[in-house]
């Protein structure tokens, strides 16, 4: 006993220095009591729901200015109900005096539908989100109502007001104490337990501890700033942009575009051979970060591939670019999709998807079709650790609104373990065809974490 007492006394003096700090999230606590009928029973000749009694009240009155309670109490007015559930005190409504004197009122009676109550206190948190919540159960006995209060304890840890679910076992047996244990522990909280009252002082004071103690402080959120811009003013491509295979009779800067043209002796990337590869020559960014490019593009060949990516060699890359071709039963159709692939020591991973499929009349052909693809095209790759991420913004017309709507189209994730190249773009033709590709880039830019 004297270990209990001093264990008393040391969490008292703890809990008197407690105190919210002002960078502390609001804290709440909802002591639910059990007041079904086994709370007469006896320890030291005195009733458990007495003890009880009085040491909730005494702890009541030694909260921290700031921390708000509530009570809820199941069991206390109807002898064979399962629904004897009742919010006896709101959160933050009653003074500590007030709230005493509403729990000494309290008469054991009835049952215990645990899981009810716990599934009922979710309510007692109505607009609480983001603060420092919690549940603290105060039960003799095992649930007599059918529920599944394990179960209930874990919906109610995963609802928005994200409570810790912190359980006392007063006087329970080794059965009682196995269903209590996995409340808290489906709960994110801790269990108690007191097999007089002593320990039962000794518990509560390590609970109110526990729900008291300063939340960690959420991290600052991630400024995402530009750390890379080039809006190709000027009439000269800037020092940071290394040309592989350079054309220069096939690429201008005027007017604030980068200008290209790519023919059929213009080869795959794959190749090694394609010309004018607009390698960026700056450090890649540490950490997350976007890489985005604005294109308009002149789809006349079907073998355009406008790319934006990472390059390092011919056998190591990534890139996403846009597909425009003939489809349907006469190939006068347009389909028109995204791609985006990944090459690695000479392996092609590939993902695609089409956002247009045959679009198009017999007598609407292929370059009217392409017409209807909103331009500027702008493509992005998101880099989140060793997830790579490629997208393009789709731009599409409300017929019953004519007003343009825009969302994000994403691939697949590609992963790369080792990142070698650097953001790249340009422009080829899939294979030998007739006929030039053209586009021009407006801007590219790389945005991060500041």
């Amino acid at each position: 006993m004297n270990h209990f007492l001093k264990k008393l006394a040391f969490l008292s003096l703890l809990v008197a220095s407690i105190a919210p700090v002002s960078s502390m999230a609001q804290t709440n606590m909802l002591f639910i009591l059990d007041g079904s009928n086994s709370m007469w029973g006896q320890i030291d000749g005195t009733a458990k729901i007495d003890t009880a009694k009085d040491v909730l009240a005494s702890l009541l009155t030694g909260l921290p200015e700031g921390t708000r309670a509530g009570l809820m109490v199941y069991g206390h007015r109807d002898k064979n109900s399962c629904d004897d559930i009742e919010l006896v005190s709101a959160i933050g409504t009653d003074s500590a005096a007030s709230l005493s004197n509403k729990i000494r009122g309290l008469t054991p009676t009835g049952k215990t539908p645990i899981a009810a109550a716990l599934n009922a206190s979710a309510s007692a948190f109505a607009n609480l989100q983001d603060a420092n919540n919690h549940v603290i159960l105060i039960s003799d006995g095992l649930e007599t109502c059918n529920g599944d209060p394990c179960a209930a304890a874990a919906a109610l840890a995963k609802a928005n007001i994200q409570p810790r679910v912190h359980v006392i076992g007063f006087d329970v047996g080794k059965e009682e104490q196995a269903q209590l244990e996995c409340i808290p522990k489906a709960g994110n909280g801790r269990y108690f337990n007191a097999s007089n009252a002593n320990e039962l002082k000794a518990a509560v004071a390590e609970v109110k501890q526990v729900a008291e103690q300063s939340l960690p402080e959420p991290e600052p959120e991630k400024r995402i700033v530009e750390l890379f811009r080039d809006d190709f003013d000027g009439t000269e491509l800037k020092e940071h942009w290394e040309v592989i295979n350079p054309d220069p009779e096939a690429f201008i800067v005027e007017n604030g575009e980068l200008l290209m043209v790519g023919g059929s002796q213009t080869p795959t990337l794959n190749t090694g051979q394609s010309a004018n590869v607009f390698k960026l020559t700056n450090e890649v960014p540490k950490g997350n970060w976007t890489l985005s490019a604005s294109f308009n593009i002149d789809f006349q060949t079907e073998k355009e591939a406008i790319f934006l990516g990472l390059y390092n060699t011919e056998k190591d890359y990534l890139v996403v670019q846009p597909m425009a071709v003939h489809c349907g039963n006469w190939g006068n159709r347009l389909c028109f999709g995204i791609e985006a692939i990944k090459m690695s020591n000479g392996e092609i991973t590939r993902f695609d998807k089409w956002l247009i499929r045959e679009q198009g009349f017999e007598s609407f052909v292929f370059d009217e079709a392409v017409m209807t693809v909103m331009q500027p095209i702008e493509m992005r790759i998101i880099k989140e650790g060793r997830k790579y991420r490629p997208g393009i913004l789709w731009q599409s017309l409300n017929p019953e609104t004519n007003a343009t709507e825009e969302k994000w189209v994403e691939l697949e994730n590609f992963t790369i373990l080792r990142q070698k190249g650097k953001p790249a773009m340009g422009i080829y033709q899939k294979s030998v065809t007739n006929g030039e590709s053209a586009a021009s880039i407006d801007w590219i830019k790389i945005e991060g974490e500041e």
